[in-house]
């Protein structure tokens, strides 16, 4: 078995712990490969394109040192490659991170042994599209969630729902989350939807500050077609993939969402079970 592998690493220097925990990460790191790409980067000064794209080209195994959002924006970018990310958590929770500065060593020495499997996530795709011309505009992919939210400076939004063309909820708020079973943990859970272990073929959706008696989360399987209208004017509600990537909804389109063909896979090695691996994450205390 040929173990050579091209050493990425993405880190986030905006947590506090990353600058230690990079220095430790190398040292580790060499004793497997002398040469490795660097790449690091802050909210304030963002990622550049170009350089992403190089760390992406070079490498066949990622190790991002930061949080889940420091994962999710190399790991959405490898999508239907051979690469793996390894992610070391220097955030908080980490829910989708295994590695933290006390098990990396251990668990990169597995990984070059050969010692972990692959889970594969569902990941959600769709496009915007104008209900009067049905011009389409593809969106990104998202692992988690994709957010139609309102913008900062504007007032609740009128949304409604529809599931495989069946209006299924309609309600006033802030806006309304669909998500993969992985991001039941995320932004979905701080919105009170249901935690949904990673191996349910579902998707969620989750209103956000309905104002409502009666909306709450649903969970639909993940075969469905979902469309959201919102009653708004131009820019003032947005498409938001992971957090992280923004489009603006122009007046009088409607978002699609569906089930991506395309697979994520997150390089595991704790056998630990699930709900108890759950449970440890949400007993920690914020930082």
């Amino acid at each position: 078995m040929n173990n050579k592998k091209n050493i990425g690493l993405f880190i986030n220097s905006d947590k506090a712990k990353s600058k230690v925990i990079s220095k430790k990460l190398m040292k580790i790191l060499k004793q497997y490969d002398e040469s490795f790409f660097v790449l690091e980067y802050s909210m304030t000064t963002g990622i550049d394109d170009s350089d992403l794209n190089k760390l992406l080209e070079y490498s066949s195994v990622i190790f991002t040192v930061g949080g889940d959002g420091t994962l999710l924006s190399v790991q959405r970018q490898i999508v239907g490659r051979d690469t793996h990310v390894i992610g070391i958590n220097a955030g908080r929770k980490g829910f989708l991170i295994e590695l933290n500065e006390d098990t990396m060593e251990e668990g990169i020495k597995n990984y070059f042994a050969g010692k972990y499997y692959l889970e594969e996530r569902g990941t959600l795709s769709g496009y915007i599209e104008d209900m009067q011309t049905q011009e389409k505009k593809t969106c990104d992919i998202a692992i988690n969630e994709f957010s139609i939210s309102r913008n900062v400076n504007t007032g609740i939004i009128k949304i409604q729902i529809y599931i495989n063309g069946e209006l299924t909820e309609a309600f006033s708020g802030d806006g309304v989350l669909v998500s993969t079973s992985t991001g039941s943990t995320a932004y979905s859970l701080s919105a009170g939807g249901p935690v949904v272990m990673p191996e349910v073929k579902c998707i969620l959706i989750t209103p956000v500050c309905a104002h409502s008696l009666h909306t709450r989360p649903f969970v639909a399987p993940d075969n469905v077609i979902i469309e959201v209208i919102s009653e708004y004017r131009d820019g003032d509600v947005l498409l938001i993939a992971d957090g992280q990537v923004t489009r603006e909804i122009p007046k009088g389109c409607k978002v699609v969402i569906y089930q991506a063909d395309a697979k994520a896979n997150f390089v595991r090695f704790d056998t630990k079970n699930k709900y108890a691996a759950f449970r440890d994450k949400m007993l920690q205390h914020n930082d």
